[in-house]
């Protein structure tokens, strides 16, 4: 995460906090087409990482917290409204 942001490259990204700090948010995603998906994991089980609903352009209901690198969130892009939209959040660890 930088600045609460990361960029889309791949399908499946690991995501870790900004400096290796124990916890991070991540508020934006940038990039994406219309109808792409994007799977998230934590990069490390020590460091959570905060899916912000709705701080920028991610949408999930909730926020989602991945503490653990089992965990994982799927999420579709959707360009009208230039948002990312949760479809399924998985705690795999407690």
């Amino acid at each position: 995460i930088d600045g609460g942001s990361i960029t889309v490259s791949h399908l499946w990204h690991y995501v870790d906090t900004e400096g290796d700090a124990s916890s991070d948010n991540l508020d934006e995603i940038s990039g994406g087409v219309d109808g792409q998906l994007l799977i998230l994991t934590a990069a490390h089980s020590a460091r959570t990482v905060v899916v912000r609903t709705d701080e920028e352009n991610i949408l999930c209901g909730s926020d989602i917290s991945l503490t653990h690198q089992a965990d994982v969130i799927v999420l579709m892009y959707h360009d009208d409204g230039d948002k990312w939209i949760c479809l399924s959040a998985q705690d795999n660890e407690t």
